[in-house]
């Protein structure tokens, strides 16, 4: 299920940026470059667990116990904030003419998130490839 989430986040943000106005488009495209920032890093991270197939040796692992108490809570509260920005989006009348402050605090959320996710992670080649690919993605928001 955590795999699908991002997955189905994604496709729910690039179906109302299709079908929205611009003000929409803008706080969808915001969300779904956040959602694809999250979805790296999950991906990247379950990759560098301790004892998995295909991990690092430690201390470029990421240790059970950091996975499970701090990495994975923080993914899912930031899948529930874009599931929250992503409804408030939806819930728009087309007349908005500027991008709400509850949907920019909700990206804001979510992108100190990513930064706190980051901070975790083990200094890694895969760490290191990811926080490029995540700079530059934060570069489009």
């Amino acid at each position: 299920m955590k795999k699908l989430l991002p997955l189905v986040l994604v496709a729910l943000l690039v179906q109302g940026c299709a079908s929205t106005g611009s003000v929409k488009k803008a706080g969808y495209v915001g969300l779904s470059v956040a959602g694809q920032a999250l979805f790296l890093i999950q991906n990247t991270e379950m990759g560098l667990v301790c004892d998995r197939p295909g991990a690092p040796p430690a201390p470029a692992c990421v240790s059970e116990a950091l996975h499970t108490t701090e990495i994975s809570p923080r993914l899912a509260k930031a899948f529930a904030i874009g599931e929250r920005a992503s409804g408030t989006l939806r819930a728009l009348p087309p007349t908005i003419s500027g991008a709400t402050p509850e949907v920019i605090a909700f990206v804001k959320q979510i992108w100190d998130l990513v930064g706190e996710l980051m901070t975790l992670l083990p200094q890694s080649d895969p760490a290191k490839k990811l926080a490029a690919k995540v700079d530059a993605l934060a570069a489009k928001k």
